[in-house]
């Protein structure tokens, strides 16, 4: 919301980045001549879920102690739905699965990655 009452909708490019300002042209006060543009710092609020590090996303995993140790398909919540992974029979606690191009857009194109812990 703006100092004057206004509101804007924003549409945000996919890979914006928490702490990234973005210029709104036309959007800022009114001066002589045109009105100015508005400058507005972006915060990614936390999500229950996952944890951002740069483009990539992490996830806890929980395991169950039988799959750990004899290997199994598990499930994981990505952003845009489950996704069946292996879990290597004997995984220990700090085993981390990567899953490749599942992260956040990129700017250049392609995704980060997934990280389970």
């Amino acid at each position: 919301m703006f100092p004057d009452g206004r509101k804007v909708a924003v549409k945000l490019p996919a890979y914006v980045e928490d702490g990234q300002t973005i210029r709104l042209k036309g959007q800022g006060e009114q001066g002589p001549g045109q009105p100015g543009d508005a400058l507005v710092k972006i915060h990614i609020r936390r999500h229950p879920r996952y944890r951002i590090e740069g483009r990539d996303l992490h996830v806890d995993l929980p395991v169950d102690l039988a799959d750990a140790v004899l290997g199994a398909k598990v499930a994981v919540e990505t952003p845009t739905g489950k996704l069946a992974v292996n879990v290597p029979a004997w995984s220990s606690s700090d085993k981390v699965l990567r899953l490749k191009g599942r992260g956040l857009p990129e700017k250049a194109g392609g995704h980060g990655d997934l990280y389970a812990h």
